[in-house]
């Protein structure tokens, strides 16, 4: 192959040599982990023998006293409890946990770059190559084993590559990298024993912790407002199951403690074998840029729950990932990274800390093999097309969205919308300097804007009305409403004088007057609406209050009752909001056309009889509006603020945070 990527591997890697303390730590956590589930399966045994027994022996003796409660309380009470105890700590065998979707696999022929490094990188570490290479949406890469499908004791190994890792980090990087996860199938015994101890620690983890439909019938066998036997037995048989769960967690406690020496000391081997291919002095710029990463697909994934409002996405996610990651600024991710860098190893982590890691990888002073100064998406043919395939696929398979070329947008575009907004949210805080609440919305209380005569006495206007602002102190809130309005409405005013229009359609971002409009015109409706809008979020907060007590008031009459009008009343305001709605059109592009604001906040009525399709219902609704209005308003402040400036007013310094500001009025 002709590749510049397979050169970059010419030389040898030596090989790690593990310590006596590694083959000793092996043997004592085998053992541990084999004792394990033996003493659990004792516990069954224990379980169902004294079931047994007692069926068996106590018959005769609690026949003689209490009569038929004494029969059905002390002879199968006991029985009960004992067999459900022990449908409860077998149950995980019975039904197996739901599976996720599989990442997406690559096809050799292909990726035949790729499978090529692999292949040439797995012999360098001297680990075997792996069967399969898949590729997720994930900032990490993973090697692991595999159960064949159809073979209860065949496996295979696979090698899982985040795209965002690979979009965002050098191929020196990522080959230091996959030199790690590989140096785990070079591990042998013990990769396969990390396999085994995850099985064990996952199926403890589900007896443990794990609740399903079965918890939620024992549960409320135990209440109501009589006392009846039925309910003395289900809550004998509550107890035992705790009592259950809590020895089951003894042994999980101990399992994942014994284990993890182990699982830290596989870390730090292959961490060695990391540092021998990319160098021991770019250890640290990976973790550091990869905790960049990690931060960026976190903010990445609120943006997409906000443009599906929408109906719109990303095309290529991996892009937008390392796009929103890069724009964390050089002041944070200096305070994430001394963050990080202070966490200590504990005696029950699987991995070592970052900073005892870097340590281990700078102690070989190795220079490393690779110098290529290539991306780490160099090793993919095509891999746009695959960071495309993969991102569809995430949205259909995980995210349970079905989408079509119409959702989807080019992922420039998209950088380039959340900038834009960035910007109006900006220009908004500046022009109503930190005022605006859900509680004390700004609205114009016009429907249109009108040409103003004498555009001279419109910049003093403008000018005076910037000071009064400043000068009032924020505790005066109708007077800073009435200002705040004044203003938005002269500034949008000033936009329509002769010279600022000219002067606007010259700009680098013209102003559309005509969109401007609308955008009044919306935000007149909307506050016509408002009061509907502002019942349903007083009753959604009473409902949600009450619901806080839920668990320990459920049983009273009057806070069902309570519980029960303030659903009610959320489902009518709803049902009201949704017409009232219907006729005020969504004032932004939209992947239906002619959509409205109804069925953007409330595409479906709840059934009033689901409490939990009620309270998404009322929060999701709530939650879009708001997002609108301020949308709306940060739009016309962005065009008032653009006005000013052209007018010759510099914008207002930006608010403080709140917590600055308080500060500043205590002082």
């Amino acid at each position: 192959m002709d590749d510049a990527t397979l050169h970059a591997l010419d030389g040898a890697v030596r090989p790690v040599r593990k310590p006596p303390l590694y083959f000793l730590g092996l043997l004592v956590v085998s053992v541990a982990m084999i004792i394990l589930p033996l003493i659990y399966l004792a516990l069954i045994v224990a379980v169902a023998y004294l079931v047994v027994l007692h069926a068996t022996e106590s018959l005769p003796h609690v026949g003689k006293v209490g009569g038929i409660y004494g029969f059905l309380i002390g002879y199968l009470g006991p029985i009960f409890v004992g067999l459900v105890v022990l449908f409860f700590m077998i149950k995980p065998l019975l039904f197996s946990a739901p599976k996720g979707p599989e990442p997406y696999t690559l096809d050799p022929e292909k990726q035949p770059r790729l499978f090529a490094f692999v292949g040439r990188l797995s012999g360098l570490v001297g680990a075997p190559k792996p069967a399969r290479i898949q590729v997720d949406l994930n900032v990490n890469a993973s090697a692991s084993i595999r159960r064949v499908p159809g073979y209860l004791l065949v496996s295979d190994l696979v090698l899982i590559i985040g795209l965002p890792l690979a979009e965002g980090i050098s191929l020196r990087q990522l080959s230091g990298v996959l030199a790690h996860e590989l140096g785990h199938f070079s591990q042998g015994g013990g990769m396969r024993l990390s396999y085994f101890i995850r099985r064990i620690n996952g199926w403890f983890a589900r007896v443990v912790y794990e609740r399903d439909h079965f918890d939620l019938k024992l549960e409320g066998a135990t209440r109501g407002g009589d006392v009846s036997w039925t309910k003395v037995v289900a809550g004998m048989a509550k107890g035992g199951v705790w009592l259950s769960r809590a020895i089951l967690w003894v042994l999980m406690t101990a399992g994942h403690t014994i284990s993890c020496f182990l699982m830290r000391q596989m870390e730090y081997d292959a961490d060695r074998y990391e540092a021998r291919v990319a160098g021991s002095a770019e250890f640290e710029r990976v973790a550091r840029r990869i905790l960049v990463l990690t931060v960026g697909h976190a903010a990445a994934m609120e943006d997409l729950y906000r443009m599906w409002r929408q109906h719109k996405l990303p095309e290529q996610m991996p892009g937008f990932v390392v796009a929103t990651a890069n724009q964390v600024g050089q002041e944070s991710e200096n305070e994430l990274w001394v963050q990080r860098l202070s966490a200590r190893t504990g005696w029950r982590d699987t991995h070592p800390s970052d900073a005892d890691r870097i340590k281990n990888a700078l102690a070989e002073n190795e220079k490393g093999l690779i110098k290529a100064d290539l991306p780490g998406t160099a090793l993919f043919d095509d891999y746009d097309e695959v960071a495309k395939t993969v991102t569809r696929t995430y949205y259909t398979d995980i995210v349970g969205i079905e989408v079509s070329a119409d959702n989807l947008l080019p992922t420039e575009r998209v950088l380039a919308e959340r900038k834009q907004a960035a910007d109006r949210y900006a220009a908004l805080g500046r022009f109503f300097q930190g005022r605006l609440s859900p509680t004390v919305p700004a609205f114009l209380s016009v429907g249109r804007v009108d040409v103003h005569p004498d555009a001279g006495a419109l910049r003093a206007s403008i000018g005076e009305l910037r000071k009064k602002i400043c000068e009032t102190p924020p505790d005066k809130t109708a007077e800073q409403k009435a200002l705040l309005r004044d203003r938005l409405y002269h500034s949008l005013q000033l936009l329509k004088s002769a010279d600022i229009t000219e002067a606007a359609q010259g700009a680098e971002q013209a102003l559309d007057l005509e969109i401007i409009d609308q955008k009044v015109a919306f935000l007149y409706q909307f506050e016509q609406r408002f009061y509907t809008i502002r019942k349903l979020q007083l009753h959604f907060e009473g409902m949600v209050n009450l619901l806080q007590s839920f668990q320990v008031m459920n049983e009273d009459e009057n806070y069902r009752r309570q519980l029960v009008q303030k659903v009610k009343s959320c489902t009518s305001d709803l049902q009201k909001l949704q017409e009232a709605l219907q006729d005020l059109p969504y004032p932004y592009e939209h992947a239906k056309q002619g959509c409205s604001c109804a069925e953007y906040a409330i595409p479906h009525l709840p059934d009033g009889m689901n409490l939990d399709g009620v309270v998404d219902a009322c929060g999701c609704c709530l939650d879009y509006l708001f997002s609108l209005y301020y949308k709306v308003l940060a739009d016309l402040a962005a065009a008032a603020e653009q006005a000013e400036r052209m007018a010759g007013f510099e914008p207002l310094p930006a608010p403080p945070p709140p917590e600055q500001a308080a500060d500043a009025a205590g002082e």
